[in-house]
């Protein structure tokens, strides 16, 4: 069982959501959706505190480029849309979060492009092991 918010009005988010969580339910999951207002929503997700509300959001994220698509408010530690739990100086906690932060600095350093791909790859593996987030 799981908590899942979503910012109300936005229809095409809050069916997704209630068709998640009716699919979920299918399996034996509980999923308690609520769609919130959006500045609420915003509020949790940047909150840094372990207990926030929720503990999945469906959300919808932009940022970076064809070439380097990763949002410079996603990845980076302390900014505004690092959706994990940080300490209240913006530090991440996680091994995962730390070394994706580097990676993501370190690709946009890089002009190589091959290369830039490559560590796009290692980032995205990084990020994928704390399964945070489900791109869509």
């Amino acid at each position: 069982e799981f908590n899942l918010v979503t910012n109300a009005g936005n229809n095409q988010r809050e069916q997704l959501a209630q068709i998640f969580a009716d699919t979920a339910a299918e399996i034996g999951v509980r999923v308690n959706f609520q769609p919130i207002a959006f500045e609420v929503l915003v509020d949790q997700l940047t909150t840094p505190a372990a207990d926030r509300g929720f503990d999945a959001i469906l959300l919808g994220l932009t940022g970076g480029d064809l070439d380097w698509p990763f949002g410079v408010n996603v990845i980076p530690c302390g900014t505004n849309l690092h959706a994990f739990n940080y300490t209240e100086e913006g530090e991440c906690l996680a091994t995962q979060e730390i070394t994706a932060e580097r990676l993501y600095f370190q690709g946009r350093r890089e002009l190589d492009r091959d290369a830039r791909r490559q560590i796009g790859f290692e980032l995205q593996e990084a990020w994928s092991e704390m399964q945070g987030f489900i791109y869509l």
